[in-house]
């Protein structure tokens, strides 16, 4: 490629400047950041290479882009307004609908965003127009409408009440164990001793507790106002059968007042000797019910164990505290009349097993569903047992055991010495019945003889022929009878 001269790069430099001229009319004024210098042709031109003059190069500074405050977003987007960030309510909507993976539907799960809720630019409130169609499936009905997003949250947990039963099992579990109610109904005692008014179903429950040995409580010598007495002493002064005489005919003695402690206990004393039901005036002449019948209303009888040795671990289980608590009182009032020592019922942990399984298939699968089973166990120990009343026992009480109850035994007993001998001999006994057994489920058995083996064959042919005689004979009576009940309704027409 030939060079170019100082005087042709100077005629292409005019050509361009020209071009840029005829340009600059259609062009804007700040397209360019440098200006352009005037393109008049000069005498140094001329004659010598031209220099360019720093100083005719200038530079502007860029405008920033203006940002774009409209109080809506435009024709384009149908003049949505500009959101207001401190506005109260819209912020509680936006919460409502970023929590709705726990508060509105905990059985469904949605994808956890990672950024903080922000408050759109621009956003509307609006209310959703009933359509024409499917008047009777999709329209809301005028309560509904009329509901908030806050208002339809509570109404849907009123209505599923998964929160009460998430939380309500979680209160349960901390609040269980730890002798809570125990405590509860220790601290209830200085008031029913002082003579303050108190349930009589918390007076039972602390009687309770002071007649079973597994329970931890501490019998004291302290005296009880009458009430509390009544349920110790297995008194139901309250309760009647079907006869009018009540069924307990023991007296009852009130306490001195001497050794009522509080002065307005003195004073409720004398009202209560003469609130009390005299036995002897006023006997019904009928007989009265048997001491079992009797029994029924009070707690179960115990026999009291001599040395304390175990015997037996029955430990039942349900899911249905009705049913479990039901069946562990059967249980230890038939012990009681066996004369075994029985205690507890003690109450083992629970055993909660959970699942959580797809909702459904297809479009339904991310939908997950949570079901939950809780075990309850109940501990009834005997001591001190025969052997053979423990079996007796056990035999009754699956012979009637109650529906949703499962049992399960530990069963100790004493042996001889030598143990170990006598067990390798009923081993060796077992083995010699029992090895006939396997060898038929062998490949490589014993075959028989050959006069066995015709044996069988003949047995089994002779089986197979009798066999097809007799369903010869069948077939020809079931004829037979058919002929003559058409030949006998011939005869009647």
């Amino acid at each position: 490629m030939p060079e170019l001269c100082d005087e042709r790069l100077d005629e292409l430099l005019k050509q361009a400047a020209s071009r840029l001229l005829t340009r600059k009319s259609s062009q804007p004024k700040d397209c360019s950041l440098i200006a352009v210098a005037s393109t008049e042709p000069t005498a140094e031109h001329q004659g010598q290479p031209t220099v360019r003059d720093q100083k005719s190069l200038t530079l502007r500074d860029p405008r920033p882009t203006e940002e774009k405050n409209f109080d809506n977003a435009g024709p384009r987007w149908f003049g949505i307004p500009k959101t207001d960030p401190n506005d109260p309510e819209l912020k509680r909507d936006l919460q409502i609908l970023h929590m709705r993976g726990t508060a509105i539907d905990p059985k469904r799960h949605y994808k956890k965003e990672s950024l903080k809720a922000k408050v759109p630019r621009y956003a509307h409130v609006g209310r959703i127009v009933e359509g024409p169609t499917e008047f009777y499936s999709a329209r809301l009905t005028r309560k509904e409408r009329k509901q908030t997003l806050v208002d339809e949250l509570l109404s849907a947990e009123k209505a599923s009440g998964k929160f009460k039963s998430k939380y309500e099992g979680i209160q349960q579990k901390k609040a269980s164990g730890k002798k809570a109610f125990y405590r509860k109904l220790v601290e209830q005692l200085p008031l029913i001793l002082s003579g303050y008014p108190c349930s009589d179903q918390n007076a039972r429950n602390i009687a309770i507790a002071a007649n079973n040995p597994l329970s931890g409580a501490v019998n004291t010598t302290a005296y009880i106002p009458f009430p509390m007495q009544a349920v110790i002493q297995r008194q139901p002064l309250t309760r009647f059968l079907a006869t009018e005489a009540p069924i307990a005919e023991k007296s009852i003695d009130t306490p001195p007042i001497d050794q009522v402690p509080s002065a307005e206990a003195r004073e409720r004393v004398p009202t209560i000797r003469k609130a009390l039901p005299n036995p002897q005036q006023g006997k019904s002449p009928k007989l009265r019910f048997p001491r079992s019948v009797q029994a029924l209303y009070l707690q179960p009888l115990r026999c009291e164990a001599e040395y304390g040795i175990p015997s037996c671990d029955l430990q039942l289980r349900s899911f249905s505290i009705r049913n479990l608590e039901f069946f562990v009182d059967f249980a230890l009032r038939a012990a009681y009349y066996l004369k075994l020592p029985a205690f507890g019922p003690v109450p083992l942990p629970r055993i909660t097993e959970r699942w959580t399984v797809p909702r459904s298939s297809f479009i339904f699968k991310k939908s997950q569903e949570n079901f939950e089973r809780i075990t309850l166990r109940r501990l009834i120990q005997i001591r001190d047992g025969n052997p053979e009343t423990v079996q007796l026992w056990l035999a009754f009480l699956q012979k009637h055991a109650y529906y949703g109850i499962g049992m399960k035994a530990n069963i100790w007993d004493f042996g001889k010495l030598g143990v170990g001998k006598s067990m390798d001999a009923i081993s060796e006994d077992a083995l010699g019945a029992i090895e006939p057994k396997w060898e038929q489920l062998s490949q490589l058995r014993s075959l028989d003889t050959v006069e066995k083996v015709e044996e069988f064959l003949a047995t089994s042919r002779f089986v197979t022929d009798s066999g097809k005689r007799a369903e010869g004979q069948r077939r020809f009576v079931k004829e037979q009878f058919k002929r003559e009940k058409i030949m006998k309704r011939k005869e009647a027409e």
